[in-house]
C-alpha cells in the first residue's frame, strides 16, 4: 500500500525515499567496511545488493503470502554474497531442497 500511494502522494513518496536511502546507505557502509577488511573481493553497488537481499523477501511475504523462514533468508544472503567472497572463503555449494 505504501508503495502504491507513493506514486500519488508527495508526502508518502518522500517517506519511501528516506526509508530506502537510509537502508541502502547503511548496507553500503557495511559492504564498504567488509571490503576494507578484505572480507569481500569487491565493493558492490549498494542499490543492487539491497535489491538482491530485500526483493526476494518482499516477493515471498507480500505477494506469495508465505513466511520468510530463517532458511529462506540464509539462502538469499548466500546467493547475494557468494560472488563477493574470496575464492578461498567460498563454501561448497549446498544442494537446495526442491
Amino acid at each position: 500500500l505504501l508503495l502504491a500511494r507513493a506514486d500519488y502522494e508527495p508526502t508518502v513518496a518522500e517517506l519511501r525515499r528516506r526509508l530506502l536511502d537510509r537502508n541502502v546507505m547503511a548496507l553500503g557502509l557495511a559492504a564498504a567496511r567488509a571490503f576494507a577488511r578484505g572480507e569481500i573481493t569487491a565493493e558492490p553497488d549498494p542499490h543492487e545488493l539491497y535489491a538482491r537481499l530485500v526483493g526476494p523477501v518482499l516477493m515471498r511475504v507480500a505477494v506469495e503470502r508465505r513466511p520468510a523462514t530463517d532458511e529462506f533468508v540464509d539462502q538469499i544472503i548466500d546467493d547475494a554474497m557468494l560472488r563477493l567472497l574470496p575464492a578461498t572463503a567460498r563454501p561448497a555449494r549446498r544442494l537446495r531442497a526442491t
